[in-house]
């Protein structure tokens, strides 16, 4: 997955599960059927009957916070109501322009869950293709 493909992702199930698995390290469960009764997760062996629904991490601030304290992400809000986030250790190297989506290290979307978790997950990408 690429930065670009990450900004594109809409608020949603979808970018739920990515922050639930690459940044949160929770299994984003795949059940099948062991016999007439049992149901469990091919991936780590829950049962769907202990299960807990993943988080909103893209539309809860109370749950995106999770992410941002976990990856130390700072979070500012913008005079147009947009929502700007980025490494709290580069907020002050960053230079803000026109053209903000040049800095990989800057996010800025509509709202503050949506920015965390796109940030969050542009910071594990970084991390891991630098290794």
């Amino acid at each position: 997955m690429t930065r670009e493909e990450i900004l594109a992702m809409a608020p949603g199930p979808e970018l739920n599960k990515l922050v639930a698995e690459r940044i949160m390290g929770e299994c984003y469960h795949e059940y099948w059927k062991d016999g007439e009764d049992s149901v469990y997760c091919r991936k780590c062996g829950e049962s769907r009957f202990y299960h807990q629904q993943s988080q909103a991490y893209s539309m809860e601030i109370e749950a995106a916070w999770r992410v941002a304290q976990m990856l130390g992400l700072a979070v500012v809000p913008l005079n147009n109501g947009d929502w700007m986030v980025c490494k709290a250790n580069v907020i002050y190297s960053l230079r803000i322009t026109d053209d903000h989506c040049q800095d990989h290290r800057l996010v800025i979307c509509h709202t503050a869950p949506e920015a965390l978790c796109k940030a969050g997950l542009i910071t594990r990408l970084v991390k891991e293709a630098r290794g």
